[in-house]
């Protein structure tokens, strides 16, 4: 197609919101962008040079534009092909420049089996370590994408195109040639022939492409910049393991968090009210709600009392157990806001202390 709304994975050029399916599909992009590129995580890491020199972090990204009009033609994704539109119709292609910041971070992805839901090693989420920017901003948006690409055509090879195609579909890679279409019957020697489950928009596609939106605000004064400052965070939703799928019940995020005596933890959580009705759980039906308790063992269900806890000072345990709502029908946090934040708190004496909510 001519359009950036439309790609093998999203023939029917469907939308939402305000994405660019072509953007969306394919990374690197080859024309601007408003994200900022913080880590490529890869299986095959040789890639990886290609991946930090193409990102608009350090090249500059440009589009074809309609001499006549000043409009964009989306269809030419490089001068040349611009340039040397008709005369009538003359393209001119612009340069709109590179963030000019460091390239991303390329690096070997946390192993995972496949569609496991991104368990590692150990038992726990495949993750990365990102350092926040030093900057101070209330509207940022991250954004993690999750493509993939499978090894039944050379995709890196640019002789691999539509041009292939015939009326069997594309004929390429195994010996014989397994026609590249949906579904096909194939010849499996032997005069046996199987029907192979297929859907060939499936073998180069995005699977996920989440945004969230979040703050970064100066450290306080009196916190200097060598103070490591960790977030203590609550993720999944709502609901039993087979109606959070594909995400996860609640659990804290970091699971096991290791401080030394000058470490400062932010805990913080947002919850919510949108949550589907018919989810299993305690509290206001449509609620996601969340606190912070101490226990004296992983294993045990009961909490410390607040006169127990040792984890947090005495001025924010009650804050942290009844999510900031002292008075009205709290008992399942029904009337708590969604949002919690503790602030700043300093780490606790030496110790393991085990929490939950």
């Amino acid at each position: 197609r001519d359009v950036a709304t439309h790609t093998r994975q999203n023939s029917g050029g469907t939308r939402h919101g305000y994405e660019c399916a072509e953007e969306r599909d394919y990374y690197p992009y080859w024309h601007p962008s408003p994200w900022k590129d913080v880590a490529v995580l890869v299986s095959n890491t040789s890639r990886c040079p290609y991946y930090r020199a193409e990102s608009q972090n350090v090249k500059n990204k440009g589009l074809c534009f309609h001499k006549n009009n000043n409009t964009v033609i989306d269809e030419y994704s490089n001068p040349t092909k611009c340039n040397n539109r008709s005369q009538s119709e003359p393209g001119e292609w612009r340069e709109l420049g590179a963030f000019g910041i460091e390239p991303p971070f390329c690096g070997l992805a946390p192993w995972s089996r496949d569609n496991h839901l991104g368990n590692t090693y150990g038992g726990f989420s495949a993750q990365y370590n990102w350092t926040l920017p030093d900057i101070e901003q209330q509207r940022c948006v991250f954004r993690i994408r999750y493509n993939i690409t499978t090894a039944d055509y050379d995709a890196w090879n640019p002789a691999v195109n539509s041009s292939l195609n015939d009326r069997d579909g594309l004929k390429i890679g195994i010996k014989g040639g397994y026609p590249f279409n949906d579904d096909p019957t194939v010849d499996f020697g032997a005069g046996v022939d199987l029907k192979l489950s297929i859907d060939t928009s499936q073998f180069g596609r995005t699977f996920q492409d989440r945004s969230h939106t979040f703050e970064i605000r100066k450290r306080p004064t009196n916190v200097s910049n060598n103070t490591v400052i960790y977030n203590v965070n609550v993720r999944g939703k709502r609901g039993n393991i087979v109606q959070t799928f594909p995400g996860t019940e609640y659990d804290f995020v970091p699971q096991r968090l290791e401080l030394s005596e000058k470490d400062l933890v932010h805990y913080q959580w947002t919850g919510s009210n949108s949550n589907p009705n018919n989810n299993a759980g305690q509290g206001k039906a449509g609620t996601d709600r969340s606190n912070i308790v101490q226990f004296a063992d992983a294993a045990a269900n009961l909490p410390l009392s607040l006169e127990e806890t040792t984890m947090l000072p005495e001025s924010v345990r009650t804050t942290a157990a009844f999510s900031r709502q002292y008075g009205g029908e709290n008992s399942e946090l029904d009337d708590s806001l969604p949002y919690m934040d503790l602030g700043l708190q300093s780490a606790p004496s030496n110790g393991v202390y085990q929490y939950g909510s």
